[in-house]
């Protein structure tokens, strides 16, 4: 056994074979569902914050460089920051939400990869569909112990929105 991390280990097998295998944490070690919701909400709050700073930024600049593809741009980065940092929490996650984090990366390299704020907007909306889908089945698992988890949620559903909301404007779309 090779330790990677804290979380993770490489196991050699016979033949040139190798698992990476990541133990669950014990419930002692787990964090609360309070303490990952405040996580999830932190890193929300954390990327709205980086896309008004980036629109800041280029309100600055003179109006023939404020192009729409620099707006798309803009929300890209923080779909990115967005996504890294859920995805240090993703191990935290119940179950039921671990997908979030891959939903926004997705989000995010569609939106790098969009030619037009449309298509963008576009994307941004499939994830926000995606994200109220995941919402809709928690609601149906298990009402009374999915509180912490649609509060998760909703945090990245209402970033997400923010986040394309702020595109549409921008855009003129």
């Amino acid at each position: 056994m090779h330790p990677i991390n804290r979380r993770s280990v490489v196991l050699f097998l016979p033949l040139g074979m190798a698992i990476l295998w990541k133990p669950r944490l014990a419930w002692s070690q787990q964090a609360s569902p309070a303490a990952v919701a405040a996580s999830v909400r932190k890193a929300s709050k954390d990327a709205e914050a980086s896309l008004l700073r980036q629109l800041k930024l280029d309100e600055q600049l003179p109006p023939e460089q404020r192009t729409s593809q620099r707006y798309v741009s803009c929300v890209a980065r923080a779909l990115d920051g967005y996504a890294a940092a859920l995805q240090t929490i993703a191990p935290t996650l119940p179950v039921h939400v671990q997908a979030l984090p891959t939903i926004v990366a997705q989000t995010a390299q569609a939106v790098h990869s969009s030619r037009t704020p449309a298509a963008a907007s576009a994307a941004m909306t499939a994830a926000i569909g995606e994200v109220r889908k995941t919402l809709e089945l928690i609601k149906a698992d298990d009402p009374p112990l999915a509180r912490a988890e649609i509060s998760e949620v909703r945090s990245v559903d209402e970033t997400l929105s923010f986040l394309n909301d702020k595109l549409v404007k921008a855009t003129g779309i």
